[in-house]
């Protein structure tokens, strides 16, 4: 057949993978890259082939071909080969748009990362080398220039002026060299936020203020909305427009420049930097974005760029998926361009995800995402109000956010789910998922006319449970559990020496919808009954025959078995708290007078368990 021999006659390695990612068809140069037939290799799962210890990197390419339909590429390193391979997928679709299958073409690009490794090695070596001595340089220039080592002639200070210009110069030169051939090496981290982009450009505009007065000109800014939000790098963005400006800056004489900002909605944002300098010639548009490129130079004293600036911002910009463009005329001024893409929160959640992935894979950590939701937000919104809804869902995320530690990551997703990254291992998910549901049951107390809302939760762990962000969803949503089913299955224990009250509170405990009530008459029943078991909550009356409340609770947080039981007092009479240690009194146990308010208790209930 015509395509296979088209097929066999491709000169880099091509494969043709299934939706099970197992290979369907390999050609010629494949198959002869592993010493083995096409017909050895077809049927295997495509990373049992490609083995390079991160077989999720080349998984997450093929699935993101597979399932979103785009393009994917992805830099490994084969280790049975010992080769460098660039591994592009492309996705096949059938008739009605649906893809099936993709073909994956693989590079050897061993030498090329060779080279890039020897040339960033060297890069990085020359420019920390520099440094060390260009600092000294400098403290000892600028020491002589401030009279410190001795009086200096007007003469002197001069020359010392442009030697230090020229240090601050060099200076600036190597932390750009180093910018460069990180971008080019793709060794940039971008830590990615939602920023508004129109407070981000107006702090830029402040910061450029002086140097534009020093210049009798003027600095703009406009937007075509107050607030526009973007998922950006913040400090890299900043960098672009700094590098656009200062260069505008450089290249304008008279009149202004400005920053304008524009939502064009699913195109994205764009972003100008306009001036009314003096343009740039056709000839050398094409050249703008080249390194140690410099147009319209003029030389003599004065401010000096190291030709990299614009190259630097092109590479954030597309860093960024995003476009970069110049538009000028000679005498006419020039405008800068740029575009950054929207983001759904889908899509920043599972950025984020993966962010953090990486960098657990790096430093062989564990990360865990919780989720939680809340069920039945519809019925929420119906029972009390939209707006109400809103607020309740505002309030419980923002308590997660007062309540995160270092590591932790709080994204709300939609108007009912919450999404938690936590630097954890899968030993302290029981523990963690508690202090959370803890979190979002104070933040609903916060209502006084709610009494509870039903949410459900669910948590997996990087390496444990999956290997990438997508991965790691689709686990956690295998395992969602009901908040109040587990709550309602708990064991409660309920100490008073009044069989009435013991009554009550069952029927009380049985309305709520708890299932599994036991009693004690005193003190010693109950200490009885804990060599059996542990529960889950105590209810307790302070003024009982034998052993009263006071002596059980001492002895309850004595026992490191019993010491974290969940304790409500309940009494007839005041309680004493001069008898109850500083300990105890720390753990805030909430205390109820009898005749008992039902509503009161089941609030106080839910919360604890």
């Amino acid at each position: 057949m015509a395509w296979e021999a088209t097929f066999n006659a491709i000169g880099d390695w091509a494969a043709i993978i299934d939706t099970d990612h197992r290979i369907l068809r390999v050609n010629r140069a494949f198959a002869q890259n592993f010493s083995k037939t096409a017909a050895e290799l077809e049927g295997k799962l495509f990373f049992e082939i490609i083995k390079n210890g991160e077989e999720f990197d080349v998984e997450s390419t093929l699935r993101k071909a597979m399932d979103a339909g785009q393009p994917a590429v992805v830099e490994i390193f084969e280790s049975s080969l010992g080769k460098y391979l660039e591994i592009a997928a492309y996705p096949i679709f059938d008739e009605q748009g649906v893809s099936y299958t993709c073909v994956a073409l693989i590079k050897d690009v061993t030498e090329r990362k060779k080279l890039e490794q020897v040339k960033s090695e060297f890069i990085n070596t020359v420019s920390h080398e520099l440094r060390t001595p260009l600092t000294t340089i400098r403290e000892v220039v600028s020491q002589f220039l401030d009279g410190i080592l001795g009086a200096v002639s007007p003469e002197q200070k001069d020359f010392l002026s442009i030697t230090l210009e020229d240090i601050d110069r060099l200076t600036r030169i190597i932390s750009s060299l180093l910018d460069i051939s990180k971008i080019e090496a793709k060794k940039v981290d971008l830590r990615r936020e939602v920023v508004d982009m129109a407070a981000l450009v107006k702090s830029v505009a402040v910061s450029f203020s002086p140097s534009f007065k020093d210049r009798g000109l003027d600095i703009k800014t406009s937007f075509s909305r107050e607030k526009i939000e973007v998922y950006v790098d913040r400090d890299k963005v900043i960098q672009v427009f700094t590098n656009l400006v200062g260069n505008a800056l450089k290249f304008t004489d008279e009149g202004f420049v400005e920053l304008y900002v524009e939502d064009k909605g699913d195109q994205g944002v764009e972003c100008r930097v306009t001036d009314t300098g003096r343009g740039i010639a056709e000839e050398d548009i094409s050249k703008v974005f080249g390194k140690f490129q410099q147009f319209g130079r003029v030389y003599g004293p004065g401010e000096k760029g190291t030709g990299l600036g614009l190259s630097i911002a092109q590479g954030i910009v597309e860093l960024h998926n995003g476009k970069i463009w110049v538009e000028s005329q000679p005498g006419a001024g020039t405008k800068f361009i740029f575009t950054l893409p929207i983001y759904t929160t889908q899509e920043m959640i599972h950025d984020s995800v993966e962010r953090k992935i990486a960098l657990a894979r790096k430093e062989e950590k564990s990360i865990s995402v919780f989720v939680f939701k809340l069920d039945a937000y519809d019925k929420i919104e119906q029972r009390y109000t939209k707006e109400k809804a809103r607020e309740i869902f505002s309030s419980v995320c923002h308590g997660l956010e007062r309540s995160v530690r270092i590591g932790e990551l709080v994204m709300p997703k939609g108007q009912d789910e919450i999404i938690i990254l936590e630097e954890i291992g899968k030993q302290y998910i029981a523990c963690v998922t508690a202090r959370l549901k803890k979190v979002i049951k104070e933040s609903i107390l916060e209502f006084n006319e709610v009494d509870e809302i039903d949410f459900s939760y669910c948590s997996a762990t990087f390496p444990d449970d999956a290997k990438d962000a997508q991965g790691l969803f689709e686990q956690a949503r295998l395992c969602f559990v009901n908040e109040k089913e587990i709550r309602l299955s708990k064991d409660i224990v309920i100490v008073d020496d009044d069989p009435a009250v013991l009554a009550t509170l069952r029927r009380a405990f049985g309305v709520f919808g708890y299932k599994n009530i036991t009693e004690a008459g005193d003190g010693n029943e109950l200490l009885e009954k804990l060599r059996d078991g542990i529960p889950d909550l105590i209810v307790l009356d302070m003024k009982m025959p034998h052993m009263n409340g006071y002596e059980v609770i001492g002895r309850l947080k004595e026992d490191v078995r019993t010491k974290d039981i969940p304790i409500i007092i309940m009494s007839g009479y005041k309680v004493e708290y001069d008898q109850i240690s500083e300990y105890i009194k720390k753990k805030a146990i909430p205390v109820m007078g009898k005749p008992v308010d039902m509503e009161q208790l089941k609030k106080f209930v839910n919360h604890l368990l």
